[in-house]
């Protein structure tokens, strides 16, 4: 997919408006780098999958790869719940 800006804000928009199954990995993910609130609002209604690798998910939600690698599951449930899934 690549990373230009115009991909990234053509990701963020399709996420939000499309209203279907959806699986976010690697690039799709890095639309939303230090933005993980707007798929809170993005997938309202929406069945979202993410596929982060621990270094994704640091990027996404500002935690660190390390505490994600020792606390996977702990950090993938608060974040579930931050994001309201």
């Amino acid at each position: 997919m690549g990373r230009r800006p115009s991909t990234m804000a053509l990701v963020r928009r399709l996420i939000e408006e499309i209203h279907l199954p959806t699986v976010l990995d690697a690039d799709g993910l890095f639309a939303f780098n230090g933005r993980a609130d707007l798929l809170r609002m993005a997938a309202a209604g929406v069945r979202l999958v993410l596929t982060p690798h621990a270094g994704e998910f640091a990027a996404l939600t500002g935690e660190s790869a390390e505490d994600i690698r020792l606390h996977r599951f702990e950090l993938a449930s608060k974040w579930a719940r931050r994001l309201g899934w």
